[in-house]
């Protein structure tokens, strides 16, 4: 029989612990030394100019990542990646306003006290929202088509 679980959860079984250790331990590891690193606060000592670099290539990286998504999607019809692009898509112009305004009023701290986390939170909360969407309808999805795949087999 075959198996109706998502994504060939089957097939890692035999590799489990290498996977575990590639995929859990490993990136634990690296983090944790970030985490270790950043304790120290003399080290996060920056200027209005390193937020915008870094936000320009939080930017960046936002519509690379909704470039690829919008690709996948009209390459292969699918409609979860022109989801997930649309939500990276939108994150990132957001995130651009935030990089374009916040220095433009790089001077204007009282401004900039009120516009700089709400649009951050924005941009982030967007992207949960898309990402959650996303996954709670297209997962749903899978896994009936899935079902209804298996039924049709053992018929």
């Amino acid at each position: 029989m075959k198996s109706i679980l998502p994504f060939a959860f089957h097939s890692w079984d035999h590799n489990l612990r290498g996977h575990i250790f590639k995929y859990v331990i490993l990136p634990s590891v690296f983090l944790s030394i970030i985490a270790l690193i950043s304790v120290n606060s003399n080290l996060w000592v920056t200027s209005a100019i390193h937020h915008f670099y870094i936000e320009l290539f939080g930017t960046l990286l936002g519509g690379i990542l909704a470039f690829y998504y919008i690709s996948r999607a009209q390459t292969l019809n699918d409609k979860f990646s022109l989801f997930i692009g649309i939500g990276f898509l939108v994150t990132a112009l957001i995130d651009l306003l935030h990089v374009i305004i916040s220095f433009v009023y790089m001077d204007d701290i009282i401004f900039l006290r009120y516009f700089i986390p709400q649009t951050w939170f924005a941009g982030r909360l967007f992207l949960s929202a898309m990402l959650s969407i996303a996954m709670i309808k297209y997962t749903f999805f899978h896994l009936s088509h899935l079902l209804q795949n298996n039924k049709n087999l053992q018929n």
